[in-house]
């Protein structure tokens, strides 16, 4: 079934927030959070959006594994009875091994004809990364936040750039803190504020990780290219590094 036109709230996705938000109206909290997954399946991509916010701030303990499903294309709807299940592997060629969304228990097995996958976008993808990373960043086990930070690091956006500043202040681990800094930092490197790019060059010239040097040295060969002062001729290179076509030496050479 294709997800609602956008611009049409789903009924789905109004009553799991009523549900959630008003606790007289439900039997407790699992009836929630069955409601909310429930409406993934007809809801349009920004209603999507929306439940999966409902979920992640839910507190239901069985919204990670819900979340991470539906990242991993894992999240399904049983066609005969319309159950929500996640299944072990995305591997679609294999019998699916259902696992209770709400217990997290194992749920028998189903052929793939009888399950209908529910869709994601680009856009909701970058939703759900987020959502996680918010669940992981609560962790009290500082290798899941390191591990999450790290994850973060890969591709940077604005909602988990505003993730990372939220969560730098209160950080008490100094690994994952330095971590949060060095993302930060690469994203201030984008940014218009002279200083602040100056203070992010500081920053990452004490990171030793391979993806901070390569930005760092995309972003001195961005400064050496446009240099303003052009050779006046061919044999004018004497200011440009070796790399660009000139003689300048290296600066452990130099030093010497």
């Amino acid at each position: 079934m294709r997800p609602r036109a956008a611009g049409r709230q789903s009924p789905w996705l109004l009553l799991a927030v009523l549900w959630f938000a008003v606790p007289a109206l439900a039997q407790s909290k699992d009836d929630g959070f069955l409601t909310a997954i429930g409406g993934l399946r007809e809801a349009s991509f920004p209603d999507k959006e929306a439940i999966v916010n409902t979920l992640s701030e839910s507190g239901h303990p069985s919204a990670r594994p819900v979340l991470s499903a539906l990242l991993e294309d894992r999240l399904y709807v049983r066609t005969s009875d319309q159950k929500t299940f996640i299944v072990k592997s995305a591997d679609e060629s294999l019998p699916a091994d259902l696992v209770d969304p709400l217990t997290l228990q194992d749920a028998g097995a189903s052929p793939r004809e009888g399950l209908e996958k529910i869709g994601t976008n680009n856009r909701l993808r970058r939703v759900l990364k987020t959502a996680i990373a918010r669940f992981d960043l609560s962790s009290a086990d500082a290798a899941v936040r390191l591990a999450a930070v790290t994850e973060m690091l890969r591709s940077l956006d604005e909602p988990s750039i505003e993730v990372l500043r939220q969560r730098v202040g209160m950080e008490t681990d100094a690994a994952v803190k330095s971590e949060i800094e060095t993302g930060l930092a690469l994203a201030a490197l984008d940014g218009g504020d002279p200083k602040a790019r100056l203070d992010a060059v500081g920053t990452l010239g004490r990171r030793l990780r391979p993806e901070v040097r390569n930005r760092l040295s995309g972003l001195l060969d961005a400064v050496q290219r446009a240099y303003p002062d052009k050779p006046s001729g061919p044999e004018d290179r004497w200011w440009l590094p070796a790399h660009l076509g000139g003689t300048a030496p290296l600066p452990e050479a130099a030093a010497v």
